[in-house]
């Protein structure tokens, strides 16, 4: 699925009015528009803070961006077609989470090793998951859940937004250290899944916070824990994961900006200052916290450490629990 959306150097009607001060204007990169190439169709919360940003940082490089919606096969489609494009800082791919994953599912459907197929230019945002379940549920807590779905000898249904994502192996990894069964139900994104949870025929998921957020003041569903090692700025009752006897548990869903390897120092290096002005402002932050997300600047390095790391981190899950492609 792909869709272009022009964001003008001053940002866009749609989106609200963030002044930032502009970086001194360089000769050369960019003379032209670029293109952001969003993995997701639009409307969901990765095309809403990838909008957000590119329409600021087009405020400090002084072309507009073009928001190109290139959706499909858990974002392998865009994945590869970044990675394939000419490496002159023009095309730009938000990436996230889905990057450290599909190599290690799937390495057939994009470059086999993100790490030399793309240089990253920052990192832009994180998100944690929350553990939410329907509210006709007898539980309250997550010791709760873990004792009622253990009663039920394995007949236990859990949602996920799709095979393969931040959110099936966050369950994955949260049912192998509290010794639950049960069947996966995978769905083509959160609201289906959240339906059906209301609905009685799931009985909870790990959602991004957003979207639990918004089930739980829709009298969806109930949220029982966070994925981050810290409470929510706003759901300060809402425990850690950590809290309720699995030390250490974290997972979240990243976000950053790539381009082709071999793209210029300079290109790269002219992007990722206006990330990272962008992502220091404080009503940028504001609004981003605002849709349930942190913006928060990586440099390059970082970026490229943190893709790393994750990119093992969930392929050994991935190998221990024999999750493949199709299932």
């Amino acid at each position: 699925m792909r869709r272009r959306t022009l964001l003008g150097a001053f940002g866009a009607a749609a989106l609200p009015s963030l002044a930032i001060p502009a970086i001194a204007q360089e000769a050369g990169f960019p003379s032209r528009p670029l293109t952001l190439v969003i993995p997701f169709p639009p409307g969901g919360i990765v095309d809403t803070v990838g909008r957000l940003t590119a329409s600021l940082v087009a405020q400090q490089i002084g072309q507009p961006v073009v928001i190109e919606n290139r959706a499909g096969a858990g974002s392998a489609v865009a994945n590869a077609h970044v990675a394939t494009a000419r490496p002159d800082g023009y095309t730009i791919l938000s990436g996230g989470i889905t990057l450290a994953i599909l190599p290690n599912l799937q390495p057939e459907l994009q470059p086999a090793n993100p790490l030399e197929a793309f240089a990253p230019v920052g990192l832009t945002t994180t998100t944690p998951y929350i553990l939410h379940v329907n509210r006709d549920l007898p539980v309250r807590s997550v010791a709760e859940f873990v004792a009622w779905a253990k009663a039920r000898g394995g007949h236990l249904n859990m949602a996920t937004s799709g095979l393969g994502t931040g959110t099936h192996l966050t369950w994955e990894l949260f049912r192998r250290q509290a010794g639950l069964g049960g069947e996966l139900l995978p769905y083509r994104g959160g609201v289906p899944a959240i339906l059906d949870i209301q609905a009685g025929r799931a009985h909870g998921m790990f959602s991004a916070a957003l979207e639990a957020v918004q089930a739980m003041r829709a009298g969806q569903t109930r949220p029982l824990a966070v994925t981050s090692l810290e409470r929510l700025a706003t759901l300060p009752d809402l425990p850690t994961l950590a809290e309720n006897g699995f030390p250490g548990f974290e997972t979240t869903s990243w976000a950053g900006w790539y381009v082709p390897a071999g793209t210029p120092d300079t290109a790269v290096a002219r992007l990722s200052g206006a990330l990272a002005t962008t992502l220091r402002d404080p009503g940028v932050l504001a609004k981003l916290r605002d849709l349930g997300v942190t913006g928060r600047y990586g440099p390059p390095d970082e970026a490229r450490r943190v893709l790393a790391t994750e990119t093992g981190r969930w392929g050994r899950l991935i190998r221990e629990a024999g999750i493949t492609g199709g299932a």
